[in-house]
């Protein structure tokens, strides 16, 4: 106890900041290196527009077999074509396809994710390698699929793509709190899918088992805009703080003046930490898994953004 406590110590000097709740966040690998001007505006790129069971998904392509980068919109408070530009930047800025999901809750992302592993999508030049961006409830859906073999749920892991890591955008993580908020959001909680504390007796083999796996495939990133008047910046932070006690670490980005819409915006300092952090994650290479002993956290607080990060020692 007196180790965990420590830790929880080290992790609130980390989290210093002026929010009256949990303050602020963590995250997982080193900062990301961004432009500093602006992104350029990108031209228009035609969408090929399939069916995935019941719903639609607008397609991104470039030539040749590539992995992929997979959007959820938030549907508090758009739709998929919301998602439009930002799906053409990937495409634009990276060597990726971009799918962006149409959905209407998480049996359809369950499903979205069923078909980029499917032979149609291979036939399409769509690789088993995915990273999945969800903003807003999106964000929330993305974490929950990533979370799905968690003991929590009990329930036989579907056929999934390849997860190569997720990034969620101003998105409500811990649902309870949510809810207290009057977010009407619906569906599992990311949080409460977490692993217990790393000391816990309530930890068993089956917890351990699960987390070391998840943490040798998947990268976690959160990118929340400290000025989000609809989704507050604490509910990713809790989400943040369960998931370093939990041992899984991530990479956390409060972005300064930048509120909840501001990810549509490809030039927007949001969308290219989002994108960045996509990028970081297909990049990574799985290695074996690491003690469960979690590193300091770091902190780094610019003009731009407050980056908190987690690690595996």
């Amino acid at each position: 106890m007196r180790g965990l406590l420590a830790f929880f110590l080290q992790l609130c000097t980390a989290l210093r900041t002026p929010h009256p709740c949990l303050s602020n966040g963590i995250g997982r690998r080193a900062a990301l290196t961004l432009p500093l001007a602006p992104t350029a505006a990108v031209a228009a790129t035609d969408a090929t527009t399939v069916s995935y069971g019941p719903r639609e998904a607008d397609l991104y392509l470039q030539p040749g077999r590539r992995p992929v980068v997979a959007l959820l919109h938030d549907s508090l408070t758009a739709s998929r074509g919301s998602l439009d530009a930002v799906a053409r930047d990937v495409i634009a800025r990276t060597a990726y396809h971009c799918v962006n999901f149409d959905y209407r809750g998480s049996g359809d992302v369950e499903t979205a994710m069923e078909w980029l592993a499917s032979p149609e999508a291979a036939a399409l030049g769509l690789t088993n390698d995915v990273v999945l961006i969800g903003h807003g409830v999106g964000g929330q859906l993305a974490f929950r699929h990533a979370l799905r073999g968690s003991p929590k749920l009990r329930g036989t892991s579907t056929t999934s793509a390849r997860l190569r890591g997720v990034v969620a955008c101003g998105a409500p993580l811990d649902l309870r709190e949510a809810r207290a908020l009057g977010i009407d959001v619906s569906g599992d909680s990311p949080i409460a899918l977490l692993p217990p504390a790393m000391t816990s007796s309530l930890r068993t083999a089956a917890w351990t088992a699960w987390e070391e796996l998840l943490v040798v495939e998947t990268s976690f990133s959160l990118v929340h805009g400290l000025d989000d008047a609809v989704v507050p910046p604490a509910l990713s932070t809790r989400f943040v703080v369960a998931a370093a006690t939990g041992g899984i670490p991530t990479e956390y980005h409060e972005i300064k003046g930048e509120g909840h819409s501001s990810m549509l915006d490809p030039a927007s300092y949001s969308w290219r930490v989002a994108r960045a952090a996509a990028v970081a994650a297909m990049k990574t290479q799985p290695r074996p898994p690491e003690t469960l002993r979690m590193a300091p956290t770091r902190r780094a607080d610019t003009d731009r953004e407050i980056l908190i990060r987690t690690l595996r020692m």
